[in-house]
């Protein structure tokens, strides 16, 4: 699946997580390269930095471990609409984000099930 890609991306969030650093890890992740941050750079010059770099790729990035919803509404900006086929995926154990994260019907939401004691 990762060979239909330009560039791909695996972010874990966690519990307690920072927008800058999440988006100097994915832009890093992206490039593969180390990026060049400035101390007082802010949200919105990496928003446009991750935004100029996925311009017109094909990309997977997936977001593990979310656990707010709030994630979702700062990171969703930075994501262009374009029609290369890019994919994000994000792993969660709350039904709040996956409520919140689900934007139209073309949004699939995989619910995997517990394993039985045999299969554990």
């Amino acid at each position: 699946m990762v060979a239909h890609f330009n560039c791909k991306a695996w972010i874990t969030v966690s519990q307690s997580y920072k927008p800058e650093e999440l988006l100097n890890t994915m832009i890093e992740q992206l490039s593969r390269k180390d990026v060049l941050t400035l101390p007082d750079e802010g949200i919105n010059s990496l928003i446009a930095k991750a935004r100029g770099y996925l311009y017109e790729k094909k990309c997977v990035i997936v977001f593990d471990d979310v656990w707010k919803i709030d994630f979702w509404g700062s990171i969703r900006h930075v994501l262009p609409q374009n029609s290369q086929g890019s994919r994000v995926i994000i792993t969660t154990r709350s039904e709040q984000v996956v409520v919140f994260c689900k934007e139209s019907s073309v949004d699939h939401v995989h619910e995997l099930q517990a394993l039985s004691e045999e299969k554990a």
